[in-house]
């Protein structure tokens, strides 16, 4: 080959070739056109001496250089690989290089010369260190992940192949145990089947699956999590393994199950009370009421004092239950009132099995507190529609009561009239007061017990009579929904309130029902109102908690917007409704209001006040602020207080008004009872 194919071949090569005398500063004899390429020297440059290779290596590296040069001759090497080291280009940049030298000596064994073939390592380097930095980011968050959380991770069939010591401490199991089994080794069988289809189905098309499971330990002892399933794949999509992440929520569901049980429980009666009975009548398929009402049950309460009424009640329950067909189930309505219910297909014979009961109770005597007493008993039965079951059945238990009737079966006939009059009546008046602006809103103010200021207020919706009467929506409001003028007057909340607290730095609360979040024409009207506010964030959207919400698709689009916007979201008459935590947690609220039919009886009711501290637990636990309704007396805020609750809002507080309070503090001394 000749020197000039062999020169050619040098400068096509893809690094720099270079030909160093072993003199003062490494004099360049010869470069190929590589070099200039990666140091931006032209080749005379070199090898005028215009740029001497010592000079351009980096100070901090070249004593380096010299320290392996030294030791390849001294041991007799041909060649050496240098580590790293730094040259400085043309336009003043320094770069990585990797310098595969070959060491020339002369017949007497002495270096006289270097070959070498440079190869720029800037960018592997930087990336070597980068990707460094991620793993190491890497390794401190899955560090974090799994002190924080039970970890776990399987195959593609499902078989374990890691856990965390986290998972092996709660559940029991050794290590040894779990590797290499199926994670249904920790279901539970109380867990359905179709919750582990819908699961795997999700994660076998590559999606992440969230859910709460219900799982079993080694001993058998249950406990409950908060699991996210990832399914790992590489950049081309294939799979590499799973991944699941849970959080242990024993705790918060068993206290949510707590207060769920209290929630459908009659305290005095330790029976399912009536927001059992309203689920209860949704799964029953054909059912049938009866209803039991103790006549004179006020009066004995007045004159022999409530302990005596209550063993009085607990005694009737006692023979209600000896007396009773094996089929029925009995529910506390509350106060003095017992409801069986059945699924009978005959309706004649329940009605005859009913009154045989109502007569035997009747007739039996019991003895509270050494006195002998027979207990009359009203009876009223429905036959009704769901929809209409418990209403219709309370419409004739008023009915038979008001006619000194001991038995009666609801039919439309007891009610369609005098009904029919109310409508019409409240129908004109809503259609008046909205033609001269007399809906309108006051506003009730909301105390921030920490603070001990005002710093919010409930918009409350208003009918102002021509002679400035005040009417309560209790009127009118039924009716607004039945005439559908209920649209109309959302609305009208609306802008009323936006108005009164366009100019103030207090927050605000307004009430919005299922119907209006699934109504377009009002989503968009209010998000209007939003977007124009120039405070959003002081902006709480109440949710009636007892209002069943059936399409929640269209709820939670509506409250992202609105939290998108800044506002806030509360649940109202919290514990009210049949309480639908899943549901509730669905809607990620910053506040519940408490319903006032518990507050009201905090400070003599030992069982409102355990539900009460129940649900003030449940919420600190999800990071919900709690909000008392109703207090009206200095024992009742007391109590409110000692439940550590967050705000509290009645007429103790302040009775709503038209406008705002402009004071920060309550007054010391309410006046109010």
């Amino acid at each position: 080959m000749s020197p000039l194919s062999f020169e050619a071949y040098l400068n096509q090569a893809p690094y720099a070739f270079f030909r160093w005398q072993n003199t003062e500063n490494w004099p360049v004899i010869y470069a190929s056109e590589a070099a200039d390429r990666l140091l931006g020297y032209a080749v005379s440059d070199w090898t005028t001496g215009k740029v001497q290779y010592a000079d351009i290596v980096h100070p901090e590296d070249k004593q380096l250089v010299i320290d392996e040069l030294t030791e390849a001759a001294e041991k007799g090497l041909e060649s050496i690989v240098h580590a790293p080291y730094r040259l400085k280009t043309q336009d003043d940049r320094w770069i990585w290089i990797k310098d595969y030298t070959q060491i020339i000596r002369d017949d007497q064994g002495r270096v006289i010369e270097y070959y070498g073939f440079l190869e720029d390592l800037t960018d592997f380097l930087a990336y070597k260190a980068q990707a460094k930095a991620t793993q190491q980011i890497n390794d401190q968050m899955n560090n974090a992940l799994d002190q924080s959380n039970l970890i776990s991770r399987s195959d593609q069939y499902g078989n374990i192949t890691y856990v965390n010591n986290n998972l092996l401490n709660l559940t029991g199991y050794s290590r040894d145990e779990l590797i290499g089994q199926p994670h249904n080794i920790l279901r539970h069988p109380d867990t359905p089947t179709n919750v582990f289809k819908e699961m795997w189905q999700t994660i076998q098309s590559n999606r992440v699956w969230k859910g709460t499971l219900k799982n079993r330990k080694k001993n058998g002892e249950p406990y409950y999590v908060e699991m996210t399933l990832v399914p790992l794949v590489d950049d081309q999509g294939r799979f590499i393994e799973y991944l699941a992440i849970r959080h242990e929520v024993t705790g918060l569901i068993t206290k949510q199950m707590d207060l769920e049980t209290a929630v459908k429980t009659s305290r005095l009666l330790n029976i399912p009370n009536r927001v059992a009975l309203l689920e209860a009548i949704e799964t029953l398929e054909h059912p049938q009421l009866a209803l039991f009402d103790l006549d004179n049950f006020k009066q004995v309460n007045e004159y022999f004092g409530h302990q005596f009424g209550d063993q009085m009640l607990i005694s009737t329950l006692l023979h209600l239950f000896l007396y009773k067909p094996l089929d029925t189930r009995v529910y506390h309505l509350g106060s003095d009132q017992l409801v069986l219910t059945s699924e009978e297909p005959d309706a004649q014979r329940f009605e005859q099995q009913m009154i045989q009961l109502r007569n035997r109770l009747s007739n039996h005597k019991i003895t509270v507190q050494s006195q002998d007493i027979y207990i009359n008993q009203t009876l009223a039965l429905s036959f009704e529609p769901k929809e209409n079951l418990l209403n219709s059945l309370e419409v004739a238990m008023r009915h038979a009561k008001n006619t000194h009737q001991d038995f009666l079966v609801y039919s439309s006939a007891i009610d369609t009239y005098q009904q029919r009059a109310d409508n019409l009546m409240w129908s004109e008046k809503l259609n008046q007061a909205l033609l001269e602006d007399r809906i309108t809103t006051f506003f009730q103010p909301i105390l921030n017990l920490r603070s001990g200021r005002i710093e919010k207020h409930e918009a409350l919706v208003r009918m102002i009579e021509p002679d400035d009467k005040v009417i309560s929506p209790f009127f009118f409001l039924e009716v607004s929904q039945q005439t559908k003028k209920y649209p109309i007057l959302s609305k009208r909340v609306v802008a009323k309130a936006f108005q009164a607290f366009k100019r103030s730095e207090q927050a605000f609360s307004i009430n919005i029902s299922a119907t209006d979040m699934t109504n377009p024409d009002y989503v968009d009207y209010l998000l209007k109102h939003v977007e124009q506010f120039s405070h959003p964030e002081r902006i709480t959207l109440e949710i009636l908690e007892s209002e069943e919400i059936t399409d929640f698709v269209k709820v939670e689009k509506f409250i992202d917007q609105l939290r998108g916007l800044g506002c806030k979201i509360a649940i109202d008459d919290f514990g009210a409704g049949y309480a639908n935590f899943e549901n509730l947690l669905k809607l990620h609220a910053d506040f519940i209001k408490i319903d006032g039919s518990l507050i009201k009886q905090l400070a003599e009711n030992q069982d409102a006040y355990d539900i009460v501290e129940s649900i003030v637990s449940f919420a600190k636990k999800k990071d919900i602020q709690t909000i008392a309704e109703f207090v009206s007396s200095a024992d009742i805020l007391d109590a409110v207080k000692r439940l550590d609750i967050d705000f509290a809002q009645g007429y103790f507080i302040g009775e709503p008004a038209k406008t705002p309070v402009t004071l920060d503090k309550v007054p010391s001394t309410p006046n109010r009872t």
